[in-house]
């Protein structure tokens, strides 16, 4: 396997509950981890309790362990801040490249939303209202 992410969006991101998320495993795979040292990193993250309820989700699934017997496996749907939260503490190749397009991500988003209130912003100059200007033409 080659040091960079290999991450196809459609199967690595899916909707839960209205919003997009992915799952441990499917981090475990992207960066090449086991998943189960992926879990102990998920369960040792040093944010808010509030902020792991609403980002990290415990699930199980049911795995097939041979002779007609299954047994459950812990697993976590993660929220896209979850995601980077996570990722964020991660080191490497691997890391850096998921780091760097977040960043990059951010940044056009940001341009984007700046044009848009330049637009649409006449009276002040957006540089010192922009949270004013952008709450204007959400209302």
């Amino acid at each position: 396997m080659n040091n960079l992410v290999s991450i196809n969006p459609k199967e690595f991101v899916f909707q839960s509950n209205n919003q997009l998320v992915t799952t441990s495993l499917k981090i475990a795979d992207a960066f090449n981890k086991l998943h189960k040292d992926i879990l102990k990193k998920i369960e040792k993250l040093e944010c808010s309790k509030e902020f792991h309820k609403r980002n990290f989700a415990p699930m199980s699934q049911t795995i097939d362990i041979g002779n007609g017997a299954t047994r459950k496996s812990p697993f976590y749907e993660v929220t896209k801040d979850g995601f980077m939260f996570l990722v964020m503490g991660f080191t490497g190749k691997k890391a850096a490249v998921i780091k760097e397009a977040y960043i990059n991500a951010l940044i056009f988003l940001l341009d984007n939303i700046h044009k848009i209130v330049n637009k649409h912003c006449c009276h002040f100059p957006c540089q010192f209202a922009f949270c004013q200007c952008f709450c204007d033409i959400l209302i």
